[in-house]
């Protein structure tokens, strides 16, 4: 996931850059696109959505500029969301390993869970399930709006 966002940042800087850098030199204060590595950190500052004024100024020489600057805030915003969902889904998932190895402790025992831990580890089974569901229905999200791109 962290190359895939280090590629979209690329391909969008140079894309940025040779589109809107006459026009950042010689009209925009500060200068957002007038070489690859100040278009990099533009897109790092859009990434923290933090895009309104740079695309107000680029959008006063170029109407249609909103288009690149929204679906760069859509594509890393759904890649920086898929990132933090899955590591929330890797440490839900070691929870559930661990309470998983209690319950086994307490079956070599010859003990049984009391109907309270009992819910709490079905309501984490079920919250687990819940979140890895949602991981997988972003992570089509991203790939169908990715052929979208590529296709369009």
């Amino acid at each position: 996931i962290s190359f895939l966002l280090i590629l979209i940042f690329y391909i969008f800087a140079v894309m940025f850059t040779s589109l809107f850098k006459e026009t950042s030199q010689q009209h925009m204060d500060p200068d957002y696109f007038g070489r690859l590595d100040k278009s990099l950190f533009s897109l790092f500052q859009f990434l923290t959505m933090d895009w309104a004024d740079a695309a107000r100024q680029t959008m006063a020489f170029h109407p249609a500029a909103w288009i690149p600057f929204v679906i760069f805030v859509c594509i890393s915003g759904f890649v920086v969301f898929n990132l933090i969902v899955g590591v929330l889904c890797e440490a839900l998932a070691v929870l559930s390993e661990n309470n998983d190895d209690i319950q086994d402790e307490y079956s070599e025992n010859g003990t049984t869970l009391t109907g309270h831990h009992k819910e709490r580890l079905d309501a984490l089974s079920s919250s687990v399930a819940t979140v890895i569901q949602r991981q997988d229905e972003i992570q089509n999200l991203l790939e169908s709006l990715s052929n979208e791109l590529m296709q369009g």
